[in-house]
């Protein structure tokens, strides 16, 4: 594959990746079926984004299901408080949404190995009048075959740092990256390498009229390279800013609207003595709704949608050539259902699928129609109704 052909490749892998305000480090069931509302929605699972959070959901296990039947997208997470002003978690099999991991693994023609998820360990303590909390992820994959001239040697890794503190009205959260991939075959050595710092917020700066407001931003930044012989330099960018507002409706109904102002992202790839080639997107705006309502003492019905506009644009220039353009408009609509079921400290989360609904169950309409589309399932251990 060509390094032209690669970079292209890259840029739109993982330029969705880039545009959100979003995070995969959420209660993803409970969110995605709330209008993917994430960074909007406070939620027990959004502990990476906000480590601070962690000392409010103590004593919980935490099991996420994505998809039917593949142990490989399921992880677990246990969280342990210590009284009230300290506690700790420990997740197994955290995916790693990671542009500049993606963007490296994109590289390499063909892996033996390869790593996309991690070990999670979190810590969280009262410290001059907030809540703090400190975490690490890390994931590590090794390949070696064959002897002499035919040996084959792989080392991934990626280490991601967590720190954030949070309060009654904020909630700041920071991540450090640090992937790094190496192929030795044949002599050759090809070698991938990045460091990249995410810093995100939000602020409940007002109530009115039983509304909470709430201003939310994100910045991130990227740097990686990549050495095979030709040297090829990347840099992503990416910032956003929006507006939330939760509002009770009364105590069985809840409303969350996120509004994503303006979002700008950019991922350059700049092959020495080569091809330059830049992917931008702009958002204006995204529109996240969701409501969760409590049907009976045991079930809650949840339902959400979101509404991206975008605009992309693409630029490719020749080592001396003039660069060639392309812009793509679109807006992209997804609405979501989805369920929560309480069995005493247990609650099962399903989001929904709609497709049942249209063709009825397997059992009537012969189609194979899944129920659910993904599940979590936390268990809460400290007896709270939390």
């Amino acid at each position: 594959m060509s390094n032209f052909t690669t970079i292209q490749k890259t840029l739109f892998s993982v330029l969705f990746f880039l545009l959100l305000l979003s995070s995969t480090f959420a209660s993803e069931t409970r969110q995605a079926t709330m209008g993917n509302t994430s960074i909007f929605l406070k939620d027990d699972a959004n502990v990476f984004l906000f480590p601070g959070t962690l000392l409010q959901y103590p004593d919980l296990v935490v099991a996420e299901m994505r998809t039917k039947k593949v142990n490989g997208s399921y992880s677990i997470g246990l969280h342990m408080g210590y009284g009230s002003d300290m506690a700790s978690g420990l997740y197994v099999n955290v995916p790693i949404s990671s542009v500049l991991l993606s963007n490296g693994l994109a590289q390499f023609g063909g892996l033996n190995t390869t790593i996309n998820n991690a070990y999670g360990f979190l810590f969280a303590t009262k410290a001059a009048g907030f809540d703090m909390g400190f975490g690490v992820l890390s994931a590590g994959s090794n390949f070696e075959t064959g002897s002499g001239a035919g040996k084959v040697e792989e080392t991934l890794y990626y280490i991601g740092i967590v720190g954030g503190i949070s309060s009654k009205d904020l909630d700041l959260g920071l991540l450090v990256e640090l992937p790094s991939i190496e192929q030795k075959a044949g002599g050759n050595t090809n070698k991938y390498s990045g460091f990249g710092l995410d810093a995100h917020g939000r602020y409940y700066m007002m109530k009115r009229a039983g509304t909470t407001i709430f201003p939310v931003g994100r910045v991130v930044f990227g740097s990686a390279s990549y050495k095979n012989g030709t040297d090829i330099d990347f840099s992503a960018l990416n910032f956003a800013v929006g507006l939330g507002a939760e509002r009770p409706i009364n105590e069985d109904n809840l409303l969350v609207v996120g509004i994503e102002a303006f979002g700008y992202s950019s991922l350059t790839a700049d092959v020495k003595n080569g091809t330059e080639s830049v992917s931008k997107t702009m958002t204006v705006p995204g529109i996240y709704v969701g409501i969760e309502s409590r049907i009976s003492s045991w079930l809650i019905g949840r339902v959400g949608a979101a509404q991206v506009n975008q605009q992309v644009k693409t630029e490719i220039t020749p080592d001396g050539g003039d660069t060639a353009e392309t812009t793509t408009n679109s807006s992209n609509f997804k609405l979501a259902l989805g369920l929560g079921m309480e069995f005493g400290n247990f609650l099962v989360d399903f989001a929904f699928n709609e497709g049942i609904l249209f063709d009825g169950p397997a059992i009537i309409s012969n189609t194979g129609e899944l129920l659910a589309t993904r599940l979590s399932v936390t268990y809460n251990f400290g007896g709270s109704d939390e």
